[in-house]
């Protein structure tokens, strides 16, 4: 295996149909790992990104890539280091790489093996979301006491959630299946009860975000989420940190619309100015 270092991101355009193509064929992918979500992001980062890419001996075409970004940290000492971390650190709800699943334990192999080349004093895999079978092979390229694991210990917010859960429901195909399926009598007879009632209601309506009600339909999504969230981590961490995630939020919002890859119903008045849903 070859493993070439893109930092380009006009390479990175470039690649995009070959990244599809590895994004397809691996079953543990998923939307951050996709092509738009990478790139929405890297297009906007203000830290250096790399994305080691994967290919066979003799091909140009790639198997596997591995975002990544290199930053430049201060320690409470005053002293300064490079750290690692995942393509999507700070903001994806999961990151990690993306491989084709016959060349799985070469090409994970690969990427240790190029990691351990670049120039940085710690690794941060933030949010890393693949199988313990990936995670196992590319660890063990790290072997002590050369490398020091441990796992990251997040602050706490004093709110009681463990925020290294991450919960997630396996959908059946259709709406019908779910309520049958995996709702109550009480609770099932309560959610058709209610949308019927919306269905019916002649005041209210449920509507889809175009593309002439994005701005606004985002503006007001985002002031709900600075409404629960923002005072308590501008007093936790910094006060600048609610406005830069929302503008972080706001970017990314917009990249999935223009890949077809937002879903944000809004619920308002029939005759008057619609209102996203409160998440």
């Amino acid at each position: 295996m070859r493993v070439d270092v893109i930092d380009s991101f006009d390479t990175l355009v470039r690649l995009r149909s070959n990244w599809d193509a590895v994004y397809a064929a691996d079953p543990e992918a998923q939307y951050f790992m996709s092509w738009p979500w990478i790139a929405g992001w890297f297009k906007r980062l203000r830290y250096q990104w790399l994305v080691p890419a994967v290919r066979k001996e003799g091909s140009s075409d790639y198997v596997g890539f591995f975002p990544v970004q290199l930053r430049t940290e201060r320690t409470r000492d005053g002293a300064f280091h490079n750290e690692l971390r995942t393509g999507g650190g700070y903001f994806a709800g999961y990151a990690g790489f993306i491989c084709d699943p016959d060349v799985e334990e070469d090409g994970i192999r690969a990427f240790a093996e190029a990691t351990k080349q670049l120039n940085w004093s710690r690794l941060h895999l933030e949010n890393i979301f693949v199988s313990p079978r990936r995670l196992r092979g590319f660890l063990s390229a790290f072997p002590a006491p050369e490398f020091l694991t441990g796992k990251v210990r997040r602050p706490d917010d004093g709110d009681g959630i463990d925020h290294d859960v991450y919960v997630y429901v396996n959908l059946p195909g259709d709406w019908e299946e779910f309520l049958n399926g995996r709702l109550g009598p009480a609770t099932r007879k309560t959610a058709r009860r209610t949308l019927r009632a919306i269905d019916d209601a002649a005041e209210y309506r449920v509507t889809d975000v175009t593309a002439a009600t994005l701005e606004r339909d985002l503006q007001i999504l985002l002031r709900f989420w600075e409404n629960q969230w923002g005072a308590k981590l501008a007093a936790r961490y910094h006060p600048g940190l609610p406005q830069a995630m929302i503008n972080n939020f706001r970017n990314m919002l917009r990249c999935a619309f223009e890949d077809d890859a937002l879903y944000l119903p809004c619920f308002g008045r029939a005759r008057s100015r619609s209102a996203c849903k409160q998440p």
